[in-house]
């Protein structure tokens, strides 16, 4: 409500109360949305206001509508995909798929990517390690094994050849 509503509410005939009037040009907008409501429309919307009345404000608002080329309840603009991601003006925006750094560092997301795929290839570094550990474990218990075989079959020789010759 500004001061030329004000004014056209002096001089409207009948009295509207300056809430009534909002509501109309609210309900009038809202119905709006993609085309402009015809007067008989917005009669039938208000049966309870004066025809006459009704025909002054919707003239009244379509003329102001029109000079202003926008409409006059502020929209809120949301993410959608036909609008811009980096558009400052849009209100709620769906998160993004993509990492993102910290902004009060120079990272970008491709440095990230590249600590990520570092952190795979240590990750798998490390795995491999472990693995070249435990064949090593198994080659040292191979090797003992081994060991206590040869000793064994060296001691059994010995006293098999020491025997024929008592």
């Amino acid at each position: 409500m500004d001061s030329e509503d004000e004014e056209f509410l002096k001089t409207c005939p009948d009295k509207v109360s300056e809430s009534d009037f909002e509501k109309m040009v609210e309900t009038m907008e809202k119905e709006s949305e993609s085309n402009v409501i015809s007067l008989i429309d917005t009669k039938q919307l208000f049966p309870e206001v004066n025809h006459t009345t009704m025909a002054l404000i919707y003239d009244y608002w379509l003329s102001k509508r029109l000079s202003l080329k926008i409409p006059l309840l502020p929209t809120i603009k949301t993410g959608s995909k036909d609008v811009m991601p980096s558009d400052p003006y849009v209100a709620f925006r769906k998160r993004q798929e993509k990492m993102l750094t910290r902004k009060n560092r120079k990272n970008d997301e491709t440095s990230y990517s590249k600590m990520f795929k570092l952190k795979q290839e240590i990750t798998r570094a490390v795995q491999l390690l472990e693995l070249v550990k435990s064949r090593e474990k198994c080659k040292k218990e191979l090797l003992k094994v081994t060991v206590d075989i040869f000793k064994k079959e060296k001691s059994t020789d010995c006293d098999s050849a020491l025997i024929p010759l008592l």
